[in-house]
């Protein structure tokens, strides 16, 4: 019988275990904010995109494929400042709509609000340095 009691309490542990875990969503069905970043163009025309959600997950979309990789996850803290940075861009009225044949962008994915994209790459009109230092650490966390 005390065996029977020990399982039963088990099983009711481990259901209620499975309860709480949060969801495993994947960037296509992620609820809520997320930034999308990469680079394409050039001869092949190929897009390289990486998107970050809040909760630091990271994933990679290769350029033949629809499908999502996961890659690492980025501390929770870190996350937060990278989505509150490209917020106060966004917030500060910087605007950047100037690709070239091989371009790069940040797009911010909110799901309450018109996504917010920066893409560059027009030798004519560079980057202002603060969204270019904010690829490079975006891009320094893919590895």
């Amino acid at each position: 019988m005390k065996l029977l009691h020990t399982f039963f309490f088990s099983l009711v542990f481990l259901a209620l275990m499975g309860a709480c875990k949060s969801p495993d969503y994947q960037p296509d069905t992620y609820p809520d904010s997320q930034i999308i970043f990469g680079s394409g163009g050039g001869f092949s025309g190929m897009v390289s995109s990486y998107i970050l959600l809040e909760d630091g997950r990271l994933f990679d979309k290769a350029p033949t494929s629809e499908a999502f990789s996961r890659l690492k996850k980025v501390n929770r803290k870190s996350a937060r400042q990278l989505f509150d940075q490209l917020t106060q861009m966004k917030e500060s009225g910087t605007t950047l709509d100037a690709p070239g044949n091989l371009y790069y962008f940040i797009e911010l994915k909110e799901a309450q609000s018109e996504s917010y994209k920066l893409t560059w790459g027009d030798g004519g009109s560079p980057a202002p340095e603060a969204v270019v230092a904010f690829y490079q650490t975006l891009m320094d966390a893919t590895r």
